[in-house]
């Protein structure tokens, strides 16, 4: 990612940063990401936290986000299918072993192409 981020930088304008990038466009992994973010460590203001979450861009497939705030662990699972066996059968395991959890209801979205132009 460094090494990404640092030819990114060499680039001039937007439009040859996102040429740059388009190899993303059609990028489908035969695999699955997951991803820990970390804990959030904010102070006073932690306790009027519930639970973080965040969305990976671009991903095509499953990915799994967590992250950690206020004593909760949070797992987004972001798809890009409809089946819902993977968050099932990880559910599943959870109950097998005690391991108490909560499921907000899903929020469905689709990403726009960026069509955002260099002025």
């Amino acid at each position: 990612m460094t090494t990404l981020s640092d030819q990114l930088d060499k680039r001039k304008g937007f439009l040859d940063k996102q040429k740059m990038l388009s190899f993303y466009d059609d990028l489908i992994l035969d695999t699955f990401v997951l991803s820990y973010i970390g804990q959030f460590k904010l102070g006073a203001y932690e306790s009027f936290i519930d639970d973080i979450h965040s969305y990976i861009s671009g991903s095509k497939g499953l990915t799994i986000q967590m992250s950690a705030v206020n004593e909760t662990l949070s797992l987004d699972f972001i798809q890009s299918f409809a089946d819902k066996i993977y968050l099932e059968s990880f559910i599943e395991e959870l109950k097998q072993r005690n391991i108490g959890f909560f499921v907000k209801d899903p929020i469905e979205f689709e990403t726009p192409y960026d069509a955002l132009k260099q002025s």
